[in-house]
């Protein structure tokens, strides 16, 4: 199928008051109007000839397309002959790849020789003193629009903490301008081995929608839980919270392993992409 073929089966669909097949990829015209339609009703199931009634198609060549789903897996199938959309991980992968991010991220790095004085670290910032015993200074600093709080203890020890979302390449500008913070005071950053303590990761996708709940989380293991819940309006975010330590060079090498890549070529078979 060429782009142009596809292009106007989406605009036929519009026209013929579909619900358009514009962000869905890698199928197109009729076939893609039916699994649209489907997809923005995944709690609900249909008939062959409600939907065809809905996208003023033929009923034969519904029931075919349907039965043609089904057997690739988009589509799950009762015993009435009813289908509904299957919404798992790997058919979001063939219709949605919504790019990484991360968020709630803790940082700790150990500075012995840093002053233990209001302004000792960097001046020019807000700062202050806590309660708390032992001692500890706060600082607050802000990248872009994120806010960031910075915790000096008399140790030595700096809590870098921002709650801040971020894409992939956000997050290597905010180490970049953090490693410019530290080394402006007269810090090395990276010299000192800064650690990776917590880090949220996460993906918003606009084709899942929760019906009835507000949000599931699954505690997956003693330092991770995963997590899903109705971010906004059509968005649904699936995240991992991990509060596993990891040196923060070492993690940012596996975090480029969730950068986009380039999406693999997509064969067709009887008019359903496959990969």
């Amino acid at each position: 199928m060429t782009k142009q073929t596809r292009l106007e089966g989406d605009k036929k669909s519009q026209d013929a008051g579909g619900r358009g097949t514009a962000i869905l990829s890698p199928l197109g015209g009729e076939k893609g109007r039916v699994l649209a339609f489907f997809r923005d009703s995944p709690g609900d199931q249909f008939s062959p000839k409600i939907v065809a009634k809905y996208l003023r198609a033929k009923h034969s060549s519904v029931k075919r397309i349907c039965l043609r789903l089904h057997r690739r897996g988009f589509l799950k199938r009762d015993l009435r002959g009813w289908y509904q959309f299957r919404a798992d991980l790997d058919r979001l992968r063939e219709t949605e790849e919504p790019p990484a991010g991360v968020h709630g991220i803790k940082i700790e790095v150990r500075i012995p020789d840093c002053p233990f004085v209001p302004g000792g670290w960097i001046s020019g910032t807000t700062c202050k003193s806590s309660n708390h015993k032992p001692p500890r200074l706060v600082y607050g600093l802000t990248f872009g629009k994120a806010w960031v709080t910075v915790t000096q203890h008399e140790s030595g020890l700096f809590e870098i903490w921002t709650k801040a979302s971020f894409s992939l390449d956000e997050f290597l500008m905010y180490l970049t301008w953090l490693e410019g913070v530290f080394l402006g005071a007269g810090y090395p950053f990276w010299q000192y081995v800064p650690l990776l303590k917590q880090i949220g990761l996460q993906r918003d996708y606009g084709q899942v929608q929760l019906k009835g709940i507000q949000n599931v989380q699954v505690q997956y293991a003693r330092d991770l839980f995963i997590g899903t819940y109705k971010k906004k309006a059509h968005q649904t975010r699936i995240e991992a919270h991990c509060w596993e330590e990891m040196g923060l060079l070492e993690a940012v090498r596996v975090l480029d392993q969730l950068r986009d890549r380039p999406a693999p070529k997509v064969k067709e078979f009887d008019g359903v992409g496959y990969r």
